[in-house]
């Protein structure tokens, strides 16, 4: 399924850029986002809950151009993903940010399904509002983030 997603950062291009490659500072404001581990030299290990109760585990693979561009696959696991992000400098503080994403369910039913009811498209818009939410100083952790943070401190009683 191919997708292309434009939005808007209200931080510079080098400053967007820095901010998205930190996965590890926003990925509890992720839903669905049980893993991502950036590993070194631009590979990241990530598992999803996906729509429709699928879950998929893959390492994926940047690199960065010249041109303010991060270029990505997935290493084996259960999608195959191709693409690309470019950043864009529209003023000093504000940077457009183009996603290409192709991806490939290896469950036959799972790619039906999205083709369907275009359950993948969903799944990335929701998490591209949830990354620029977190960004603008806006957004709470996930349910489930924050479940499982609140979940490892008992109440204090007198």
């Amino acid at each position: 399924m191919m997708l292309n997603k434009t939005f808007h950062m209200n931080q510079s291009v080098e400053e967007t850029m820095r901010r998205l490659g930190n996965v590890s500072s926003y990925r509890h404001h992720l839903e669905g986002v049980e893993r991502a581990e950036v590993g070194n030299e631009g590979s990241s290990q990530w598992r999803l809950q996906l729509p429709l109760g699928f879950r998929a585990e893959f390492t994926l693979s940047e690199a960065i151009t010249d041109d303010n561009t991060v270029v990505f696959r997935s290493l084996g696991g259960d999608l195959e993903i191709v693409g690309m992000m470019s950043f864009h400098r529209i003023k000093s503080n504000l940077t457009e940010v183009n996603l290409e994403l192709n991806y490939e369910s290896n469950s036959p039913l799972f790619n039906m399904l999205d083709r369907m009811l275009n359950v993948g498209d969903q799944f990335v818009v929701n998490q591209l509002r949830r990354i620029r939410a977190h960004f603008e100083g806006i957004a709470a952790p996930a349910p489930r983030a924050l479940a499982a943070y609140s979940s490892q401190f008992k109440p204090v009683t007198a």
